[in-house]
C-alpha cells in the first residue's frame, strides 16, 4: 500500500509539473530554414527559407545573415523583405534568401542567429545548418556540349543608369538656348545705352530753391518741412560742389570741413552756420523761429550758390586759330 501510494503521488507530481510547463512550451519561439533543393549545378540559383515563429509579448530583434556572406563558394544574391504569416496562436513570419555558387563542391550553409527580445531580455535562438552540393556541369568525352546561357540577373535601375540621357539631353537643350540667344542678338541689336550727363550743381540748386520758394511751405505753417528741405538743398550742394560729405555730416562737422576750403569766405561759413543750426533748432528742439527768418534763409542760400558757381575757364590764346598765317600757308602751297 505504502508503495502504491508513492506511486500515485509521484504521478500526480508529474502532471502538476506537465500542466505548468505546458504554456511555456506552446509560448516557446523556434527558427527553421530550408534549401528548394540541395543540389544545383554551378551558377544556379536556390532559394532558402527562413521560418520564424515567436509568442506575443516579444520582439523579434534580428537575424544575422553575415554567416552566409561570410562562407567562402557561397554567394547571398538578394534578401527578400520579411512576410508576416496570420496565426492565431502568435507571431508567424516568412522571408526568402536567394543563393547561388559559382565554384563546384559541397557547402555547409552555417546556422542563423536570430535574437529576440522579452522586455530587456535578449534571447537568440539558431536555425539549422543546411548541405548544399555545387555539381559541375556535365562534358561528354567526345564532344563538347555547350548549356544554355543563363539569363541576366536585372538589377535596380539607378540614377547613374540614367545620368548619360540626362546629360546628352541636357547638352541638345544648351546648344539649343545658345542658338536660339545669338540669332535674336543678330536680328533684333540692342540700341546703345542713353548718355546721362550730369547736370551742374548750381543748375540743380537754384531749380530747387525756386521748388521750394514756390511751395510756400512756411507760409502753409509746415516750419519743419520748410526747413528740412532748405539744408537738404544746402548740404546736396556743399557735397557735389564742394566734395565734402555734407549730406552724412552734422551741422558743426560741414562748418568744420568749410574751413578747410580757400573758396568758401569766413563771413559765408557764418551766414551757412546760422541756417544749419536754425533747422536743427526747428527739427531737433521743436523751436519757432520769427517768420523773417525763414524767407531770409533761402535768400541767403540763392546768393551763396551764385556766388560760388564756377566760373567759366578762359579760352587758351595758344590754341586759338591764326587766320592770317592759315592763308599764308595755303598761298605757300599753291
Amino acid at each position: 500500500m505504502k508503495e502504491l501510494r508513492k506511486l500515485s503521488l509521484s504521478w500526480s507530481f508529474g502532471l502538476l509539473l506537465l500542466f505548468y510547463l505546458l504554456p511555456q512550451v506552446i509560448e516557446a519561439q523556434s527558427v527553421s530554414a530550408a534549401l528548394s533543393k540541395n543540389e544545383i549545378l554551378i551558377g544556379d540559383q536556390i532559394k532558402m527559407e527562413l521560418d520564424i515563429s515567436y509568442p506575443q509579448g516579444m520582439t523579434l530583434e534580428v537575424a544575422d545573415l553575415s554567416g552566409i556572406e561570410k562562407t567562402e563558394g557561397i554567394e547571398l544574391l538578394k534578401v527578400y523583405p520579411v512576410d508576416t504569416v496570420p496565426s492565431n496562436e502568435g507571431n508567424l513570419l516568412h522571408q526568402t534568401l536567394i543563393l547561388t555558387s559559382f565554384d563546384s563542391g559541397q557547402y555547409l550553409i552555417p546556422q542563423i542567429p536570430v535574437s529576440f527580445l522579452r522586455g530587456e531580455q535578449r534571447q537568440t535562438i539558431n536555425t539549422n545548418s543546411l548541405l548544399l552540393i555545387v555539381n559541375p556541369y556535365p562534358v561528354s568525352q567526345d564532344t563538347v556540349q555547350l548549356q544554355p546561357i543563363k539569363g541576366i540577373v536585372a538589377e535596380d535601375k539607378t540614377i547613374e543608369d540614367y545620368l548619360p540621357i540626362l546629360i546628352g539631353i541636357g547638352t541638345v537643350a544648351l546648344l539649343g538656348f545658345l542658338g536660339y540667344f545669338f540669332y535674336n542678338r543678330r536680328q533684333n541689336k540692342e540700341e546703345p545705352a542713353p548718355v546721362i550727363i550730369k547736370r551742374p550743381p548750381f543748375e540743380v540748386a537754384m531749380e530747387k530753391i525756386e521748388s521750394l520758394r514756390a511751395s510756400k511751405l512756411w507760409q502753409q505753417n509746415k516750419i519743419k518741412a520748410y526747413q528740412s528741405e532748405l539744408t537738404f538743398i544746402l548740404r546736396e550742394y556743399l557735397e557735389e560742389r564742394f566734395k565734402i560729405k555734407a549730406l552724412e555730416s552734422t551741422s558743426d562737422e560741414i562748418i568744420e570741413d568749410l574751413q578747410k576750403l580757400d573758396e568758401v569766405e569766413e563771413d559765408w561759413r557764418s551766414e551757412l552756420n546760422k541756417i544749419l543750426q536754425t533747422a536743427d533748432l526747428v527739427k531737433f528742439a521743436k523751436a519757432i523761429p520769427p517768420i523773417e527768418v525763414h524767407a531770409a534763409g533761402l535768400d541767403k542760400l540763392e546768393a551763396f550758390v551764385l556766388q560760388t558757381k564756377p566760373k567759366p575757364k578762359p579760352v587758351d590764346e595758344e590754341e586759338t586759330i591764326d587766320e592770317p598765317e592759315v592763308q599764308d600757308q595755303s598761298e605757300a602751297i599753291e
